[in-house]
């Protein structure tokens, strides 16, 4: 972390920590123009006993900002929290086998810890699926489901607009890897706070890093 690496012909990548899991960062990348770029990825909360905070945002011409809390206010959540994250979306990994084998049993309960993003399993859990597609079959879903959206070590709202706060305002600031509502109510939060330019870019939308 922190040591520029030449990732081709005239172009460094410089990596900070970011903070939610163990080895993540957010990137600084100059490119060829002289101008430059920085994607946040996930960020992570001050104060963590085992992770480290995110390393400042130090300042680029475009930012990619991250909004999966955007509007998600950690201050009211009440009662002790574990953080724990094991592919929580449910997509991959051995989550979907454990889940195969548990939720047509009424006597299971599955509980769904952290945030869970539109179009994963464990979002239609959330929701209320009566039935999950895994392995080319339906699974009835009769486990009790419980939802802990609270128990989480990724930024909230606060938290993410902190992060940059004392930084150069960045010429653009984007707001990705969040759904649609949370990086809307970011964007309005950022233009009333820090005074920035932010943006929520469309799906295949490009953008010129100037």
């Amino acid at each position: 972390m922190g040591s520029e690496i030449e990732i081709m012909a005239g172009t460094k990548l410089t990596l900070h920590h970011g903070g939610p899991i163990l080895g993540s960062a957010w990137a600084h990348l100059p490119p060829e123009d002289g101008h430059t770029l920085a994607v946040s990825g996930d960020l992570g909360r001050p104060g963590h006993p085992l992770l480290l905070p995110p390393e400042p945002f130090s300042g680029a011409d475009v930012l990619l900002m991250e909004s999966t809390y955007g509007n998600r206010h950690i201050n009211n959540s009440t009662g002790p929290a574990v953080i724990v994250s094991s592919a929580g979306m449910a997509t991959g990994g051995r989550v979907p086998h454990h889940l195969h084998r548990i939720l047509p049993d009424p006597r299971n309960a599955v509980v769904i810890v952290g945030f869970a993003a539109a179009g994963t399993r464990s979002r239609d859990l959330v929701d209320g699926a009566r039935t999950l597609k895994m392995f080319g079959e339906y699974v009835p879903v009769r486990a009790e489901v419980a939802d802990v959206p609270h128990f989480s070590a990724h930024a909230d709202a606060g938290q993410i607009i902190d992060w940059p706060r004392n930084a150069p305002a960045p010429h653009t600031t984007c707001l990705v890897h969040g759904e649609e509502t949370a990086s809307e109510t970011l964007r309005d939060r950022i233009d009333d706070e820090p005074g920035w330019t932010a943006v929520v870019p469309r799906s295949g939308e490009a953008v010129l890093v100037r």
